[in-house]
């Protein structure tokens, strides 16, 4: 049989009266604390006679108060989650009864938290009372509250039962928001409502100080903007831009590469600057073992010797790189091709910042494990340029030497795959002919 509160115990919101002859959600609530562990057990019964049964197991140490005040605030949570507006509450607890009917007055730190917490949970609630019961009345929610104290696996049946990490007096962690500009802000502009807030200056700007600055390449559309990338620039035109930007280069078309161009006559190369030579050391290139420039020297007298190169392929490497590097001498120096000596560092720091598509590497954080700084990114600041501080970069830059030995290992395999893809596409084109031991061969020499 259920008590009938006084007067003194029914707490009526300014918005809602308790009819006692209505029907009420009914909370029963009970706290357990002994040496096998804490919990805590509610039933919580609707107008319609709908029995919920609910056990709470404490993963830190409580009292029996502590645990009582638990149970509490974890029926009145599940019953405002429910949708309980009006709410009958039993306890056999005697000091959280009378606590909360404003009898006894909480002097303990911990009391005083847990019963400031409890005030403010029932203000959600239009009217609600609280009574204390006997134990032998409250035999079903004090069951529920020594099995989870007890139990630490399911209580079986369909018994709900939760883990309660901490007490619900603990603040939780709140963390201040810091809402002043960073470098997402352009990019979640752009996805947003795709404006762009950056300055069109600015990317012509970044791009003709990488193209044709001091340590500008005078490079292509694609690897001008790979290496704003590499920067640490980006917008989403860049390629466009890139594009653009190089097809309006004067010197790019002057000095592009010509397929078929016919090769400049020997005598303005060799014999107007230099005279007649008594011989001509070559490789074994198409353009030097031929008739018509076997004739030519024979014309005029001169020796012709080919070298047997003892290292083909490093000898195509230096010759590639030459090739790189006197391109861009000659882009850079236009009709002044006396001053080459003074632009060559420049030119040599080019080709040392410039991506390689064999180990997807520059040539410079080979050496060295990390980018270097272009003087782009000082007249345009990027990310690690505008948040520079001297002791992080001094910790990042020997982190990055203590890995450079496997990031090389890396970039060796990458080289090896490239150059076995290039062999594969060039063996493709291969007539394959087999010789045996015994077979004659024309053997060329000197």
């Amino acid at each position: 049989m259920e008590p009938t509160p006084t007067p003194s115990q029914v707490h009526v919101a300014s918005n809602g009266t308790l009819d006692l002859t209505q029907p009420l959600w009914t909370l029963y609530v009970d706290g357990s604390s002994n040496a096998q562990g804490c919990g805590a057990g509610l039933v919580l019964i609707s107008p319609d006679k709908a029995v919920l049964e609910y056990a709470i197991r404490f993963q830190f140490h409580a009292s029996n108060n502590e645990a009582e005040y638990e149970a509490l605030l974890a029926g009145l949570r599940l019953a405002k989650e429910i949708g309980a507006r009006k709410i009958q509450i039993f306890s056999d607890s005697q000091l959280v009864v009378h606590q909360v009917n404003q009898d006894f007055t909480a002097k303990d730190v911990s009391m005083t938290a847990y019963l400031q917490h409890t005030r403010h949970l029932l203000t959600t609630f239009n009217a609600y009372f609280i009574s204390q019961v006997p134990r032998s009345e409250n035999s079903h929610a004090d069951a529920l509250a020594r099995l989870a104290s007890a139990i630490e696996q399911g209580l079986g049946r369909n018994i709900h039962m939760e883990i309660l990490d901490q007490p619900s007096t603990r603040a939780p962690l709140i963390c201040a928001i810091d809402h002043s500009p960073t470098w997402m802000d352009p990019i979640l502009q752009f996805v947003q409502n795709q404006t762009l807030l950056a300055d069109p200056e600015e990317g012509h700007y970044i791009l003709r100080e990488i193209h044709e600055g001091i340590c500008g390449s005078h490079s292509g559309t694609r690897s001008l903007a790979h290496k704003a990338i590499r920067q640490g620039y980006f917008w989403p035109s860049l390629h466009t831009d890139a594009r653009a930007f190089t097809q309006k280069c004067d010197k790019c078309q002057r000095f592009a590469n010509i397929p078929q161009l016919p090769a400049k006559p020997l005598t303005t190369m060799i014999v107007c600057r230099f005279g007649i030579p008594n011989a001509i050391v070559t490789d074994n290139g198409r353009q030097f073992d031929n008739a018509k420039f076997r004739q030519f020297c024979s014309n005029i007298k001169i020796k012709l010797f080919f070298a047997s190169p003892a290292h083909p392929q490093s000898n195509g490497q230096v010759e590639a790189v030459n090739k790189i590097i006197k391109k861009t001498l000659k882009t850079k120096l236009d009709k002044a091709k006396g001053c080459w000596p003074e632009l060559l560092p420049e030119v040599l720091w080019a080709y040392r910042t410039t991506f390689r598509t064999s180990t997807r590497e520059t040539p410079f954080s080979l050496s060295f494990g990390t980018e270097a700084v272009a003087p782009v990114e000082i007249g345009q600041p990027t990310y690690r340029t505008s948040t520079y501080e001297a002791e992080a970069n001094n910790e990042q830059l020997a982190l990055s030497l203590d890995f450079i030995d496997e990031l090389r290992d890396q970039y060796n395999m990458r080289n090896v795959a490239y150059k076995q893809r290039i062999a594969k596409y060039y063996n493709s084109r291969v007539k394959h002919r087999a010789f045996t031991t015994g077979d004659w061969v024309i053997r060329k020499v000197s």
